[in-house]
């Protein structure tokens, strides 16, 4: 075993076994993983979640990244709220969300019942962002403030503009353009479905969301980041920005317990298409963990942003895993998991999507292992690292 673990070590700290990022090798085989994701950000009550793997809804976790295949379903009272780089999306009691296609190039959802409020604050206007519904698709056309009801049998699909613009297309190709102050209405069915702008100015967003509105704030832009980095939103509430003479502009979480590391509360999961996925516990603890890098100085951890000109890339966990086996094997069968993981340097320089470290601080990483499960680690810059005998 002390030779397998040898093995592993030297694989990594040279590259030869994968990157320090945790992206499986089998993912990036089949092509490159979206680098563009959206985040699970708030529940209040019962939201249930499936990927296109899984066909039975299982209790929603904050921070799970959703991707193409993902469903949200919030019961009669509940509530959910789901960001994507700077866009809200707010979902009403007894509504299901689906996303339909959502990578680098489009965003795409299905509200197949229910009630949507959707705030865009970075909206790429090149790039389509559809919302499709039983009567018809609606395409938001500019930076905006919507809400949308799927309808009923009863009741019209309805969309509502309270700044921006949008138009929606019945399935036979009809399109009403809805203008700011306007609700446009699709009443009938698919067959003869009917097209109107109603008088009425669409209402002001649920009142449930102002305490959280004061809270958390998604229109201030990132000063220090990329305005395409999902989960920036919480990082004012919860943290602080100071200015570092390594890294500059760097954040750090207040509120957090002597000792505190990252990487110790949460858990891992496995999500297609990266493979293991790192899940905070924290509410702020989505961007840190899977944009830029950590780094500690002075016994305290601070997070480094990608820079401000780079287009942020989405990784499932900022690590490099250890294993007793070739790294690659471990990390593409879920039967066989990872043993340790150190976070990774903040010296780590990424190249597109796939990340290798140049040079690896081992010595702010105690790497705890077992032969059987995964367990976190428990960083710390004054032990160094200790070959498992």
């Amino acid at each position: 075993m002390g030779e397998l673990f040898h093995r592993a070590l030297v694989a990594l700290a040279t590259g030869v076994a994968g990157a320090t990022l945790a992206w499986s090798s089998v993912a990036l085989a089949q092509g490159e993983p979206p680098a563009r994701v959206a985040r699970l950000a708030f529940t209040s009550g019962a939201v249930s979640f499936h990927d296109d793997a899984e066909s039975a809804w299982t209790p929603a976790v904050v921070n799970t990244p959703l991707t193409s295949g993902d469903a949200i379903w919030t019961e009669l009272d509940a509530r959910g709220e789901i960001s994507l780089a700077g866009t809200r999306i707010r979902m009403e009691g007894a509504s299901e969300l689906d996303m339909l296609a959502l990578d680098d190039t489009q965003t795409r959802l299905r509200l197949s019942q229910g009630r949507i409020d959707i705030r865009t604050f970075s909206l790429d206007a090149s790039q389509p962002y559809q919302v499709v519904t039983p009567r018809g698709t609606i395409t938001l056309l500019q930076q905006g403030d919507y809400y949308i009801e799927a309808g009923s049998l009863e009741d019209p699909t309805r969309l509502g503009v309270r700044s921006g613009a949008a138009q929606i297309e019945a399935p036979g190709g009809q399109v009403l353009a809805v203008r700011p102050g306007e609700v446009g209405e699709v009443v009938g069915d698919a067959a003869m479905p009917h097209l109107r702008t109603v008088s009425a100015p669409p209402p002001a967003p649920p009142a449930f969301w102002a305490n959280r509105d004061r809270r958390i704030v998604y229109d201030q832009p990132p000063q220090y980041m990329p305005a395409g980095v999902t989960g920036y939103e919480d990082l004012g509430a919860h943290g602080t920005w100071v200015n570092d003479s390594s890294y500059g502009m760097v954040w750090m979480p207040r509120a957090v317990p002597p000792g505190w590391a990252p990487y110790r509360t949460g858990h891992w999961t496995y999500r297609q298409p990266w493979g293991w996925t790192w899940i905070d516990d924290q509410p702020w603890g989505f961007a840190p963990y899977h944009y830029g890098r950590w780094a500690n100085r002075n016994n305290r951890w601070m997070w480094v942003p990608p820079q401000r000109d780079t287009r942020p890339v989405y990784a499932p966990a900022l690590v490099a895993f250890v294993g007793g086996v070739e790294l690659a094997v471990t990390l593409a069968d879920r039967r066989n998991a990872p043993v340790g993981w150190p976070p990774s340097s903040a010296r780590s320089r990424c190249r597109a999507r796939r990340c290798a470290s140049l040079r690896t601080e081992w010595r702010q990483s105690r790497w705890y292992l077992s032969p059987r499960r995964l367990h976190r680690l428990s960083p710390s810059p004054a032990l160094p690292v200790r070959r498992r005998q």
